[in-house]
């Protein structure tokens, strides 16, 4: 009888213990989730999407032609068939880095994580094809 309830006493304190850090998968802090930030056309809105697609938006046009990565904090995105592309990371609330396009343009952005966001209307997944593309 005493085996038996060191046995159960025992096996209620493994269950209970807690998870080392190491073995809780992380939280992905993107996908599924809508940022608003100056985007390279100005005020945008970028929701990115858990199957990796990319929607983004600026004044009434919305697309979904663009896909993202996250490795650790290290956010990346094209859009466009790569027209413009996005290298930064993710820290807390904030996504920052920088972009440029095959037009020569350049931008340092900064994104905020923006439940309220929303996009004007359906996004379009028309990609805009250049010579050579």
């Amino acid at each position: 009888m005493v085996r038996v309830a060191a046995l159960l006493l025992l096996a209620g304190s493994v269950i209970a213990a807690p998870v080392p850090k190491d073995f809780i998968p992380k939280q992905d802090p993107v996908a599924g989730t809508t940022w608003k930030g100056d985007g390279i056309c100005g005020p945008t809105v970028y929701t990115f999407e858990k199957d990796g697609k990319l929607t983004y938006s600026y004044g009434q046009s919305c697309w979904r032609n663009g896909t993202w990565k996250l490795e650790g904090d290290k956010l990346t995105w094209e859009v466009n068939l790569r027209y413009a592309e996005f290298s930064g990371t993710v820290k807390g609330g904030v996504i920052s880095g920088s972009a440029t396009n095959v037009a020569g343009g350049s931008w340092t952005l900064t994104y905020k994580k923006d439940p309220d966001a929303k996009h004007p209307k359906e996004p379009s997944e028309q990609v805009f094809p250049r010579n050579g593309r």
